[in-house]
């Protein structure tokens, strides 16, 4: 990685743990071309040129968790000298090969409480020297590269969340009163009887709206979380409508009707769009239907307050409540133009289409994310968003780094997030989550960008930057000096040829991930000597932890690596042509640790928190919540 995470990793070659056996328990993320070239055997013997190769499986290959065996073959080539001399051990058996062609096979228990399985293959030359090739299979579920994981990240939004998003809600859900109430709408009929006398009209009247209907005093909003449905409540007082008036017996006023409080209350399904599950279909729910109550009618008619007229006025009080309600619930209850959406339903769908929980992820690993809404549940407490994701990148041909065609997909339930943040207890408005098989999929594609490439020729030496030369790396390869001197210029360059996985267990140190990187190869080469290879290792890390911490602008999370512990490191000899002895590269590689540290500066770029309906979100904490990893936030304007 040109980041941290390398830079740990490196610690741990440096530390020297392990042996050119197997390693403690490790990983593999995804399948790769390959774990790079089968190393040839060292000097001092006829067999120098000598090589061993594991054909099959190919390095990184996936096997069912149910594997308990797994067949192994390989060939020897480039023996120039007898035959008899050499010995083939995969590991730790002792492996005949075919003296006329060079192949051989066999068959490998595998061990049933690891995920990865190191394949390590060592072709004994005698006089210490040795050819290598190792390869790593992964043994549990995984999913294909373009497929999408099931459950893969959630959205929650809190009853509290609902809370802070009310006040922005009445931009969302506009409702144009004048439409609902139009002018020239009747209030009361022509021929509607004000003064009856037996079976006859003495005095009849006809009203309508003669002018815009207004708002004039304040709107508000409540949106709650209940069972299979999210109420909102919106409350309008002082809703005033001019009305023109007239008589049988030529008396003509106008008046100012004036409702004191309107209440008008619905229930919304949520659910992952039929026609295209990327988006939420917002459906109005038959069961309440929605209503409208009212409270205080007041008519102010002071032209018309003669006494024979007061009739008149107490209708026009009866006809207008049931006239504003009907206008309103028969606009609410209408689907709006060319849709299948009531404007209240239609409104809240264009906002939660505003929400791009993907894009800034996405951007900040350069990935595409495939995300469908796989299902929806409302509580009382809060409503939960499923998703279906893959992620792949958009970066390719970056120089070093491998192509995957799996990722790990360890076994997961999805479980409601808690209202309440898990480790602190803390009220919160929206959660983002993301599966352990999700955060895999990441881990994968920003390997497939660079994560873990790194090309070192300098370290930083009290202080001071100092090149990279076989003097020091002669400590390591003692070989080196002798042929080339103690000035030849050294690069390190670190490929990763399996992606990083986790599981979902938490950090050695209580960090928010356990993640595993195998056979991180290590190659040692002499640029200005044609590239000649000095030393070629394998690295496993088996247990790191890993942290998301919110950064400091609060609207980004960025990754934090730990250094593995030094029992958690194994190493691998691939290709040793100088020599090198395993026990003096254990002794001797931590004093390179500090300039190490200091060589590999670049990190993972954050991924910033996406806006949800208008609020801007801060991280007040990240935690696990049932294996899944969760960014608890609140929000605001």
């Amino acid at each position: 990685m040109r980041g941290r995470c390398a830079l740990t990793l490196l610690i741990g070659v440096l530390l020297g743990c392990g042996n050119g056996g197997s390693s403690p328990n490790g990983g593999a993320g995804g399948t790769a071309g390959g774990a790079g070239t089968a190393g040839t055997a060292g000097s001092g013997s006829g067999n120098s040129s000598a090589l061993v190769r594991i054909t099959a499986p190919l390095h990184g290959t996936f096997v069912d968790e149910g594997t308990t065996t797994i067949d192994v073959a390989g060939v020897v080539e480039g023996l120039d000298a007898d035959a008899s001399a050499a010995a083939l051990d995969v590991n730790g058996r002792m492996v005949p090969f075919d003296a006329s062609n060079g192949t051989w096979s066999t068959s490998l228990a595998l061990q049933t409480a690891d995920i990865p399985q190191s394949i390590a293959a060592t072709l004994d030359l005698g006089s210490g020297v040795a050819a290598h090739d190792r390869i790593v299979v992964m043994r549990g579920p995984s999913i294909e590269k373009g497929t999408r994981a099931t459950d893969a990240a959630f959205i929650q939004v809190t009853d509290a969340g609902f809370d802070v998003i009310e006040p922005l809600a009445l931009d969302l859900l506009p409702i144009d009163f004048a439409a609902a109430v139009p002018e020239g709408a009747e209030v009361l009929p022509e021929g509607s009887c004000v003064v009856p006398v037996g079976d006859a009209c003495l005095v009849s009247a006809t009203a309508v709206v003669s002018g815009e209907t207004q708002v004039n005093g304040n709107i508000t909003i409540a949106m709650d979380a209940q069972a299979d449905s999210v109420l909102i409540d919106m409350s309008v007082s002082d809703i005033s409508v001019p009305i023109d008036m007239s008589t049988s017996v030529g008396i003509d006023c106008a008046v100012i009707a004036t409702l004191g409080t309107l209440s008008i209350q619905g229930a919304f399904e949520l659910h992952p769009a039929a026609d295209d599950p990327a988006f939420v279909d917002v459906v109005q729910s038959e069961d309440p239907p929605l209503s409208t109550m009212q409270e205080g009618v007041e008519i102010m008619a002071d032209s018309c307050n003669v006494d024979f007229l007061t009739p008149l006025v107490n209708l026009l009080a009866g006809a207008f409540t049931p006239m504003v309600e009907s206008g309103l619930e028969s606009f609410l209850n209408a689907d709006l133009p060319g849709t299948d959406d009531t404007p209240i339903a239609g409104a809240v769908e264009d906002a939660i289409a505003t929400i791009k929980v993907a894009d800034p992820v996405g951007d900040a690993i350069d990935a595409n994310v495939d995300g469908v809404f796989r299902m929806i549940s409302e509580s009382e407490e809060d409503i939960l968003l499923s998703a279906d994701t893959d992620f792949t990148a958009r970066c390719s041909g970056v120089e070093g780094a491998p192509t995957f065609e799996r990722s790990f997909a360890p076994a997961f339930s999805a479980a409601p997030l808690p209202i309440t943040t898990p480790a602190g207890g803390l009220e919160h408005h929206i959660a983002l989550a993301i599966s352990p098989t999700g955060f895999n999929q990441i881990l994968r594609t920003l390997t497939e960008c660079g994560l873990l490439v790194a090309d070192i020729t300098e370290l930083s030496l009290e202080g001071e930057p100092r090149p990279l030369t076989t003097q020091l790396i002669g400590l390591i390869v003692p070989g080196l000096i002798e042929q080339f001197g103690d000035a030849e210029p050294v690069r390190i360059e670190l490929r990763p040829t399996i992606a990083p996985f986790v599981t979902g267990a938490s950090g050695p140190d209580g960090e928010l991930l356990e993640m595993t990187v195998p056979h991180l190869q290590v190659d040692f080469i002499l640029p200005e000597a044609e590239d000649t290879l000095a030393l070629s290792i394998a690295v496993d890390i088996n247990s790191q932890g890993v942290d998301l911490v919110p950064s400091e602008a609060g609207n980004e999370v960025g990754f934090e690596f730990a250094a593995p512990d030094a029992s958690q490191i194994g190493v691998f000899m691939l290709s040793n042509p100088f020599g090198a002895d395993l026990e003096t590269i254990q002794e001797l590689l931590p004093a390179f640790m500090p300039g190490f540290l200091d060589a590999v500066v670049a990190e993972v770029p954050p991924f910033g928190i996406p806006e949800f309906a208008g609020l801007t979100l801060t991280p007040i904490e990240v935690s696990q919540s049932s294996n899944a990893i969760g960014i608890f936030t609140i929000g605001s304007p």
